[in-house]
């Protein structure tokens, strides 16, 4: 049973043979470049690390065609994907709108994860059909939602205006709610709980992402919300609410299509 003692460096499985993808934060392009360089010049001094198994790839979230051509490149170099790490996201007090039409925080959080995900299904249902596959999708969140929205709180993630009107006060705790409700049938535990240090936040990712006790009981852990270490919690209420949950899946896809047309790429696959 997972506990407030698990240590990556100690309770992390191998993972030779798995492939990974761990997204940055998106505070900047020309930033979070540079901190990837750096990120992989200190992996790469490790003598246990192979350096050409390690490779990083220069993705906006905000713009779909950035997204589509770092999923391309990936598929390049890589046939399979066993683990998602949707890490990236956007945190601001900023109301700019996104191609003039879309709140910044629902990109960056929620539209612009959807797409890196429909994008990458292929290589994710590929690593699915090995024998004793595991496969995760693995989202951070916050629980802002839960301590920091009043009871009252009004949603509306079953209309399409949850995409464009920022909600003043509240933007990033609502959004990163919406990152957590958009796909209960995948896994998907959620760490950056408030005033963690970057080593606690990280370990419940690693936990998520790798733990053998995800495995062993897929069906505990499947679409749960997760705070350090590997502990289940309750998330804000509406993420049971079917009504705000099928709302929003079938608002992202119109909104997204929409989007993906507007930028004349490909919609996004069946899932």
């Amino acid at each position: 049973m997972a506990t407030l003692q698990w240590d990556p460096s100690t309770d992390m499985p191998n993972l030779e043979g798995r492939v990974a993808v761990v997204t940055g934060g998106s505070s900047g392009i020309g930033l979070d470049e540079a901190k990837a360089r750096k990120a992989k010049e200190k992996l790469t001094k490790d003598a246990d690390i192979n350096p050409r198994n390690i490779q990083y790839l220069v993705m906006d979230l905000y713009d779909p065609v950035s997204i589509t051509h770092a999923v391309d490149e990936l598929k390049r170099s890589e046939t399979k994907l066993h683990i998602l790490i949707n890490n990236a996201a956007a945190s601001t007090s900023s109301a700019m709108l996104v191609d003039g039409k879309y709140e910044q925080h629902m990109v960056a959080n929620h539209m612009g994860p959807f797409i890196l995900i429909n994008r990458l299904l292929s290589l994710l249902k590929t690593a699915a059909k090995e024998p004793n596959a595991d496969v995760r999708i693995v989202n951070l969140s916050s629980t802002a939602s839960i301590s920091m929205l009043p009871a009252n709180f009004k949603f509306n993630f079953d209309s399409p205006t949850c995409f464009k009107d920022p909600v003043p006060s509240y933007p990033w705790q609502w959004r990163f709610l919406g990152r957590f409700m958009f796909g209960f049938d995948m896994i998907r535990a959620i760490a950056r709980a408030s005033f963690l240090t970057a080593e606690q936040g990280a370990a419940n990712s690693l936990f998520a992402a790798t733990a053998t006790e995800v495995k062993e009981d897929s069906l505990k852990y499947k679409g749960k919300f997760l705070v350090p270490v590997g502990k289940l919690e309750e998330p804000n209420p509406v993420a049971r609410d079917d009504q705000q949950v099928k709302g929003l899946w079938e608002n992202t896809v119109v909104e997204v299509n929409t989007w993906l047309m507007d930028k004349k790429l490909p919609v996004v696959d069946a899932w």
